[in-house]
């Protein structure tokens, strides 16, 4: 066990990015056309909270509502909910400060506590519980405290004076990216039903028992976001491919190191990959690549898919229970994808809806 240490904020040396002539999915001498001078693309200005709500259009039977605006969160990357109903959020306020990345290495992160003491269900008060972090990504309540992933490390942060504020960190497991590339790393932190943490991008899972943690092997898929249903199936997915679910636990797929594939896991869930946007989206990765974009110079096909979500709660009518949403920020837009179960237990995903999406948005800026 590391014996607990006060609290320090330490910022990690920055590392410096070169520019690449080529991305990842890029094929040799294909042309880049640029944009039609004439293609008239919607301005994008910064709306008020009232005046983004009316750039939705959204299933009928649902009803957007502000909970939380500036100042009380920013860049907020997840949100968890401790079982005193505290709402905790992690803000990842140094991405990309600039096109260039200028000053992301820099200590502004933090995990702030979010209540709505007043009863009208309207965050009014905001406690940084974790200041000084580096591109935290993920963070879990649990045992009294939280689980914070900040790159490299995976850190256990405590209050013990009742103000809402860290006053001691324990450091549980390192080795996580996450700063030189904070697409390509671990994070999720999701407790499943066999009281295991499991990650998305990350090849491990563990236990903690509030001091320590304790570490298995798993194959490491998914891309940014992980969630579980009711039977405790955990869900994934990549930029391009929308939802891939585990059917049986995917640390069975990590055992052998000559098994390669096992079959239930990493399952693709849905085939639907066409995206609905209610705007053109011309700015999207690889648009200029042949089936990115339809004529319209609307998205085609997810390329930004992330942060899987089963309905679990309840509170949505009774045929979107056990239903994926996933975001697809490129497009500025929601998906739905409803599952439905064969008798061999795979899953099989489509869109309830007819050439369109459960949610999107006319605002470019809306990137859930």
């Amino acid at each position: 066990m590391r014996a607990p240490r006060p609290l320090l904020a330490a910022a990690l040396l920055p590392l410096v990015a070169s520019s690449a002539s080529a991305q990842s999915g890029d094929h040799p001498g294909e042309a880049q056309p640029s944009l039609p001078p004439d293609l008239g693309v919607p301005p994008a200005p910064v709306l008020s909270p009232d005046e983004e709500r009316a750039t939705f259009a959204l299933d009928e039977r649902f009803v957007v509502e502000l909970v939380a605006a500036e100042p009380f969160v920013e860049d907020p990357v997840q949100i968890a909910w401790s079982a005193d109903g505290r709402m905790w959020v992690c803000e990842m306020r140094g991405y990309m400060p600039d096109v260039d990345g200028t000053g992301e290495t820099l200590p502004v992160g933090r995990i702030s506590i979010l209540e709505d003491r007043d009863g009208d269900g309207v965050i009014d008060s905001s406690v940084p519980f974790v200041e000084r972090l580096v591109l935290p990504r993920a963070i879990a309540p649990s045992h009294g405290g939280l689980l914070v992933l900040a790159p490299p490390d995976l850190l256990f942060f405590r209050d013990l004076h009742g103000d809402a504020r860290a006053d001691e960190m324990l450091l549980l497991h390192s080795g996580f990216g996450g700063i030189e590339s904070p697409e390509h790393a671990g994070n999720g932190l999701l407790y499943g039903h066999d009281n295991r943490f499991c990650l998305s991008q990350h090849p491990l899972r563990f236990t903690f028992d509030g001091e320590e943690i304790r570490t298995e092997r798993t194959p490491g898929h998914g891309q940014w976001g992980i969630a579980k249903d009711d039977v405790g199936r955990v869900f994934t997915n990549t930029n391009s491919d929308p939802l891939r679910v585990d059917l049986v636990s995917a640390h069975y797929g990590a055992r052998h190191p000559d098994l390669g594939g096992l079959v239930g896991v990493n399952e693709r869930a849905s085939s639907d990959f066409d995206t609905w946007p209610s705007r053109m989206t011309p700015g999207v990765n690889r648009g200029y690549q042949r089936a990115t974009l339809r004529d319209d110079f609307t998205l085609a096909r997810v390329t930004a898919a992330c942060g899987p979500t089963i309905e679990r709660g309840g509170l949505f009518p009774s045929d979107a229970r056990g239903d994926a949403f996933v975001a697809e920020p490129a497009g500025n837009l929601i998906k739905r994808c409803s599952l439905v179960e064969a008798p061999d237990g795979s899953l099989r995903g489509t869109n309830p809806y007819e050439r369109r999406e459960f949610l999107t948005s006319t605002d470019e800026r809306f990137r859930p």
